[in-house]
């Protein structure tokens, strides 16, 4: 199949799941999000930015788990049988989805990107016509990553990431997970997966100030 179509296929197919989320999304899981995230201040969304609405509700997609499943797992499990079959084969690699710093080294074909996760130290093809065009190489964004086959698509907002916090950032886990990164973050639970999300979200969006403020280092124990 052309790359074209079949990237039109596939981006059919998951802005249907991502329609479904999102309708399945509670005003709490919203508003839990957004306080993880700094992004609620007297009793609603404090939004600056456009992107930060995305983030925000990618979030409660993927990190809210109130019974200790997030919202795609509850989908999969409750109405994965209603999707057709490229449908359900997207909202099944959401479930093994991860927010991610990527490197991009944009091809020549505009349809793909090659990048290299910065965090899993992998290499991807991404399948995004629109970023493929305005891409830089070595410009790093964080964003999440749907792995489909050989390809890979992004949802959710593209951050751009300083490239000297990205090497900070990735020191700091080093010191708090030894080898966790790069290896899947092997190791690390759900909650804190859910909170390096929330770090590399408020670093992209507050920059310098977010390691400032609150030190990515590791904690003490509660007694």
């Amino acid at each position: 199949m052309d790359a074209r179509l079949e990237q039109e296929r596939i981006r059919a197919a998951r802005d249907v799941v991502h329609a479904v989320l999102l309708k399945s999304l509670t005003p709490k899981a919203m508003e839990d999000s957004a306080k993880k995230l700094g992004l609620w201040r007297k009793g609603a969304l404090s939004l600056q930015q456009e992107e930060e609405l995305a983030v925000v509700t990618d979030y409660a997609i993927h990190h809210y788990r109130p019974d200790g499943k997030n919202t795609v797992e509850r989908v999969l499990n409750n109405r994965g049988s209603a999707f057709e079959s490229t449908e359900r084969a997207v909202l099944e690699a959401m479930s093994r989805s991860r927010f991610t710093v990527l490197e991009l080294d944009p091809s020549n074909d505009g349809v793909t990107i090659a990048a290299r996760d910065r965090l899993y130290d992998e290499p991807l093809l991404i399948a995004d016509e629109g970023l493929a065009k305005i891409a830089e190489r070595g410009q790093l964004i964080a964003t999440r990553v749907v792995p489909l086959g050989g390809l890979a698509v992004l949802t959710g907002a593209a951050l751009p990431f300083d490239r000297e916090l990205a090497a900070d950032l990735l020191s700091v886990l080093e010191r708090r997970w030894p080898g966790a990164v790069p290896s899947g973050l092997r190791g690390v639970s759900t909650a804190e997966q859910g909170r390096i999300v929330a770090d590399l979200v408020t670093v992209a969006l507050r920059g310098t100030e977010r390691l400032r403020d609150e030190p990515l280092e590791p904690r003490t124990p509660e007694n």
